[in-house]
């Protein structure tokens, strides 16, 4: 019986696993997946910053042009003021000099006065300072 044994080669214990590839491409795999994901992770949190922070600049800019909306309808309601009273000056004085009806000193007066009226609104705004006044006189 001791011969027996002797010749019969010895068994292996069966094994759960089968051989599913080469440990090469086992490797290769499990390092690509170790690298693809971090990035895919990484890549979609800056997705989400970038797309935050845009929406937090274009709220901003939304707020800084209401802003600028408002001083510039300010601004342009005292200009649009500001010319309609140096209008009804220049009106006046047109008229003053049409009818003749008072003397030229008072008329030359008024013209002073608005000219002089004329130039400090032209300093305020430096808009205003290719604005030339023509005398009419």
């Amino acid at each position: 019986m001791d011969k027996l044994l002797a010749s019969e080669k010895p068994v292996a214990p069966p094994t759960t696993f089968k051989k599913q590839g080469s440990l090469r491409r086992t490797l290769l795999l499990s390092f690509i997946i170790i690298a693809i994901v971090p990035l895919i992770i990484v890549a979609i949190f800056a997705l989400q910053v970038r797309n935050n922070l845009q929406r937090i600049v274009e709220d901003k800019l939304v707020v800084a042009a209401t802003l600028q909306e408002a001083n510039v309808n300010t601004w342009v309601d005292e200009v649009i003021g500001q010319l309609v009273e140096e209008r009804t000056l220049d009106i006046a004085i047109q008229t003053l000099k049409e009818f003749n009806e008072r003397p030229d000193d008072l008329n030359q007066h008024i013209i002073n006065r608005f000219q002089a009226s004329f130039k400090r609104r032209q300093s305020d705004f430096d808009n205003f300072a290719h604005i030339s006044l023509l005398d009419m006189t």
